[in-house]
């Protein structure tokens, strides 16, 4: 095994650093689950006219996702 740059008492942090990875794309559908999971439970205190909202929002995601899954976009 070779030495890892940690025990070397002469080594930079950059020595040590690695790949830090790919990251997906940005997509507003996570922000689109909060928003419709939030009428969602404000329903619970102003009635159902935020749950209609909630889940409106909710089949939108589901809709519009299952689209792009489908035609092989990221989501």
């Amino acid at each position: 095994m070779s030495p890892r740059p940690a025990d070397d008492p002469n080594a930079s942090v950059e020595d040590g650093a690695g790949v830090v990875g790919a990251f997906p794309g940005s997509s507003i559908w996570p922000f689109v689950i909060g928003i419709g999971a939030t009428f969602v439970a404000l329903a619970l205190v102003f009635g159902a006219w935020t749950l209609a909202v909630g889940l409106f929002l909710s089949s939108l995601l589901s809709s519009v996702s299952s689209t792009r899954v489908a035609a092989g976009g990221l989501v």
